[in-house]
């Protein structure tokens, strides 16, 4: 996880949350997030989620999941 504080947010301000897919790879996702407030830039961050065995290593992610974050990288919508 890495994120940048650019500018507070207060109670009252109305927030979005814009989250891009990245890129899929076989165990792991890397999605960025922005939260705008308006035209202003509040938060800017990038998550790596990795998909982990019950042991802790690496595994490949189910092909579902890869092909739903594929889509969304790609622009696509899909049946939930």
């Amino acid at each position: 996880l890495a994120l940048k504080y650019r500018l507070p947010a207060k109670l009252e301000d109305d927030l979005e949350v814009i989250s891009t897919v990245d890129a899929v790879r076989g165990a792991s996702v890397i999605i960025s997030q922005i939260i705008m407030r308006g035209q202003q830039p509040l938060t800017e961050g990038r998550v790596t989620a990795a998909f982990l065995s019950p042991e802790g290593r690496p595994r490949r992610q189910p092909a579902d999941w890869a092909a739903r974050f594929t889509a969304i990288m790609n622009g696509e919508t899909f049946p939930c």
